[in-house]
């Protein structure tokens, strides 16, 4: 009798064998939900950031629109300023007089002033395929121009040794040679980083914005003159797509879904649009 007990406590090598397969088929099975687990979580952390990216770069262009300033008073006249390939993915610009504060918080007694100052929102394409990417690629930033000099984050300045705003100069005879907006921007990319200035969204695949083109303003046009304007749209249709800002480390086209970074940049794209109404 005891015998026969003490020989049911013992395991043969094929119940062993059995054993250790379905704990490898759970520990897979555990395995594969942990790594779909974290798969989820991180698409779901990219599409957040992707999202506030999105409600920042609305809500600041949408803030400035709504306080800008047009003037077709002859001697004083007061332009808007918009330009941007017509295939959509390329370089974006965009140029206004805008009511916003003002202030040096570097400054041993830091004065904050509200007032009207010309502001630049500036966006660089790279699609990867080219050996013209810098750190700034395919980001939007906002340059107010306050003062004479630019501020930085760092607090030293660029100064402006012209006054290149020129209010008051007619604006149907603009062309390539006094593009003062466009000029202004090519001296500023130039003379400084634009990670120096605000950045307001990283990952940008393309932007553009419609308007209402009987005010004189055609942003995609190859005449320069048309990329100013004395007269506000009734209405600006803002458009941009954003991707996972990560996906600018990886090595590839934008448009090759082959290559590493176009495939993070396809599963991470959204699209996002919104008609902005001025009163």
């Amino acid at each position: 009798m005891r015998k026969a007990l003490i020989h049911k406590l013992h395991y043969t090598l094929v119940e062993v064998m059995v054993a250790m397969a379905v704990l490898v088929m759970m520990m897979g099975f555990l395995f594969q939900f942990t790594i779909g687990a974290q798969r989820i979580w991180s698409a779901s952390s990219r599409s957040t950031a992707i999202f506030d990216t999105a409600q920042i770069i609305f809500q600041t262009f949408e803030q400035d629109l709504r306080n800008a300033v047009v003037s077709d008073e002859p001697q004083r006249a007061i332009p808007f300023y918009m330009h941007y390939p017509a295939g959509g993915k390329g370089d974006f610009t965009c140029g206004m007089f805008s009511n916003f504060t003002s202030g040096d918080a570097n400054a041993a007694a830091p004065v904050t002033t509200v007032g009207t100052y010309p502001v630049l929102y500036a966006y660089k394409y790279w699609d990867g395929t080219d050996a013209n990417k810098t750190k700034t690629s395919n980001k939007l930033y906002r340059i107010p121009i306050d003062n004479t000099t630019l501020r930085k984050r760092d607090g030293s300045t660029f100064n402006i040794s012209y006054p290149w705003y020129l209010v008051g100069a007619d604006y149907t005879s603009v062309s390539s040679s006094n593009d003062f907006f466009g000029a202004f921007l090519n001296t500023v990319t130039t003379a400084c980083d634009m990670s120096d200035f605000e950045l307001i969204g990283s990952g940008i695949e393309y932007i553009t914005c419609g308007v209402n083109t009987t005010t004189g303003l055609h942003p995609t046009s190859a005449n320069v003159a048309n990329h100013y304007t004395t007269k506000m749209s009734n209405f600006y249709y803002l458009k941009f797509s954003l991707y996972d800002p990560a996906a600018d480390d990886l090595e590839g086209s934008i448009d090759d879904e082959n290559t590493p970074r176009g495939k993070r940049v396809a599963e991470t794209r959204h699209t996002f649009s919104k008609v902005i109404f001025l009163d």
